[in-house]
């Protein structure tokens, strides 16, 4: 009974390992995607105020994760059907 309950926790864990890495990987995408517009609105002409930036960019990543998240959802939802 004891090594049924540690193979279901190995792979309970093993699909948390694999769901974590998917949401590292689109944060590391909405970060990429926030950069390029965190980088031109935090120009003011006389250079990049670097506060500004990483401002900008950590605001910024928010919606671009929530609409990787939904629009990977719906991609999935669509290829399982």
């Amino acid at each position: 009974m004891i090594l049924i309950l540690i193979i279901q926790d190995y792979l309970t864990q093993k699909e948390n390992h694999i769901k974590l890495y998917r949401l590292i990987g689109i944060g590391f995408l909405s970060e990429l995607c926030a950069l390029p517009l965190a980088l031109q609105l935090s120009n003011k002409g006389q250079g990049i105020n670097i506060n500004r930036f990483i401002f900008l960019e950590l605001s910024l990543a928010v919606p671009f994760f929530f609409g990787l998240v939904i629009i990977l959802a719906i991609g999935l939802y669509h290829t399982k059907k």
